[in-house]
């Protein structure tokens, strides 16, 4: 039991639980029987706590990010010196707690989730503000919902301070690692590498942790991976996760367009969630002509189609080549 100091020289006494959880800089503990998490900063550091206060009071309002009830000076927790307390909307257990359960999650699920992490990623866009350590770690679901629960009960907690380095290795765009500047599109690569490791349990480019930052400015995305783990091979998740994990910024898709994608009305999503899809046109698969299997003389080798034989399947990511193509002629982000 401590005490929070607020506004005007008020004083009220809170009952910290069971610790929800824990950083480098600070704890999180369940606040007696009510439906409130408090995250008390292991010192008093004004500038990050401050600043984690306003960037959730600017991004509020949205049902898929964690409210803040208020920041206050508490004494009598961690220790006798006066320290920072948050006082916030407390959440049941993260995307990652459901990953270590489960393992690889459905494509339905995953479906769910990344359209509660892009709302979420659209509504804190469209207040200026960039997340920069989007992972399934910061995914939150709420108090009522368990491992079925609908899009919209993903949250995301604040975004990061501004002394931090932009994100978790593994889930950093290619634009920053080149020390580039990054906008929006930084959040959009994260939900990719997201979506990818639900669906698979590795990581899109290399499991590598030496090389993760080569890996991800020059290879590929593993496709077959993704693929394989799909019923009849996920063309369409696979797509989408293409454009989200494209290198070039302007190549991804806000988090706002991504939503309308068409996967998701395909695995009929909650309506909710969804956008109109005309932001989002779906590239149209090429038409094969079939070939001759029948001609008019006698020649038994044309009559069973041998001269013009049925072209090789294509491969997906021979597929997936020839839509993002597509996409990049019709849609300019």
């Amino acid at each position: 039991v401590g005490q929070a100091h607020m506004q005007f020289g008020q004083t009220v006494e809170l009952q910290l639980c069971e610790r929800l959880g824990a950083g480098a800089f600070s704890k999180v503990f369940r606040v007696g029987d009510c439906e409130l998490a408090a995250k008390v900063f292991n010192e008093k550091s004004t500038d990050d706590s401050v600043h984690e206060a306003k960037m959730l009071a600017r991004v509020a309002g949205s049902d898929h990010v964690v409210r803040l009830h208020g920041l206050f000076v508490a004494t009598g927790f961690l220790s006798e010196v006066p320290t920072d307390l948050l006082l916030m909307e407390q959440c049941g257990a993260s995307f990652r707690n459901e990953l270590e359960q489960t393992g690889p999650v459905s494509e339905r699920r995953s479906g769910e989730v990344l359209l509660g992490l892009l709302a979420a990623l659209e509504h804190i866009h469209s207040r200026g503000i960039l997340h920069r350590d989007v992972k399934p770690d910061n995914i939150l679901f709420a108090l009522k919902d368990n491992a079925s629960s609908s899009a919209t009960s993903a949250w995301l907690p604040a975004p990061l301070t501004r002394t931090s380095s932009g994100g978790a290795p593994g889930y950093i765009a290619p634009e920053l690692i080149s020390g580039k500047a990054g906008s929006d599109k930084i959040d959009v690569f994260a939900a990719g590498v997201v979506l990818f490791i639900a669906l698979t349990m590795q990581h899109p480019f290399s499991a590598d942790k030496d090389f993760w930052k080569l890996d991800t400015l020059y290879k590929e995305v593993n496709v077959d991976c993704l693929s394989g783990c799909l019923p009849d091979g996920g063309f369409r998740c696979c797509l989408l996760a293409q454009l989200l994990l494209q290198k070039d910024p302007d190549c991804r898709p806000s988090a706002k367009v991504a939503r309308s994608d068409f996967w998701f009305r395909r695995l009929s999503v909650p309506e909710c969630c969804l956008l109109p899809s005309s932001d989002m046109p779906v590239p149209r698969p090429r038409r094969l002509s079939a070939p001759a299997m029948f001609n008019d003389n006698n020649n038994n080798d044309n009559n069973l189609g041998l001269q013009n034989p049925a072209p090789a399947p294509r491969s997906l990511t021979s597929k997936l080549s020839g839509a993002m193509r597509n996409v990049r002629k019709l849609v300019t982000w």
